[in-house]
């Protein structure tokens, strides 16, 4: 072992390539609109192929996420219904 990278840097390093991959992605993906269309389409189901569990993952990521975002709360409340219709539906 050469040289011992001090902790504080490392976890610069990955916090700027974070950062670096965030912007990206907003960039070629107008913002992030193109991805929560994404994931609404899929919960909504309007996704071909899109099973229960995809619808599920689709609402939990925009709950996660959509916290941050101005004016996802109609997103969120959607997602919210979603899982627990779910949730009552294996009771």
């Amino acid at each position: 072992m050469c040289c011992k990278i001090p902790r504080e840097q490392l976890i610069a390093e990955q916090q700027l390539a974070n950062y670096k991959i965030a912007q990206y992605i907003l960039e070629v993906t107008d913002g992030g609109r193109t991805l929560i269309r994404a994931l609404v389409d899929m919960m909504e189901g309007n996704e071909p192929g899109t099973m229960p569990h995809h619808r599920l993952a689709a609402a939990q990521e925009l709950i996660g996420r959509g916290r941050f975002i101005p004016g996802a709360a109609d997103h969120i409340k959607a997602a919210e219904n979603i899982i627990a219709r779910y949730a009552n539906d294996k009771e």
